[in-house]
């Protein structure tokens, strides 16, 4: 607390005393989260064992993205993770290629249906004009 003289506040134009004004110093306040009241110490070991089965399973799916990822340079961490960006990258781009190759595939065989089918058509158009030329003839008489 501090102490402060009355007569520091005086409104007066006449001259002010100054007196010595004690002040206790604290320390200073730790800034953070404050834990709430229910948590007892029993919290602090939770929070531990939650923290160590992070950890784990942060660990088990390092393990088996370790397991697909055909070629990986370093066993460090982070170089894993640098290999399966680069493994996922290229597996995307083979990707894209069996697709354009697929969609390519496609278009041939509907250009090849569509072709015999022409073909089909014009045989039956050539069929259809011979048996008309056919039957115009015997009506009329004519023989071929």
């Amino acid at each position: 607390s501090s102490y402060v003289d009355p007569t520091d506040h005086d409104d007066s134009d006449g001259p002010i005393s100054r007196v010595p004004v004690a002040v206790e110093r604290r320390p200073a306040k730790k800034r953070g989260r404050r834990p709430s009241p229910c948590e007892g110490p029993g919290a602090a070991v939770n929070h531990v064992e939650a923290e160590r089965q992070r950890r784990e399973k942060m660990n088990n799916r390092f393990y088996a993205l370790r397991s697909v990822v055909p070629t990986v340079s370093r066993m460090d961490k982070a170089s894993l993770l640098a290999d399966a960006v680069a493994y996922i990258t290229e597996l995307k781009g083979k990707v894209d290629s069996l697709e354009s190759q697929l969609q390519i595939m496609r278009e041939l065989r509907y250009n090849t249906n569509n072709n015999n089918n022409n073909k089909k058509s014009m045989k039956m158009s050539e069929m259809l004009s011979s048996v008309v030329s056919d039957d115009q003839s015997t009506t009329t008489g004519q023989t071929s």
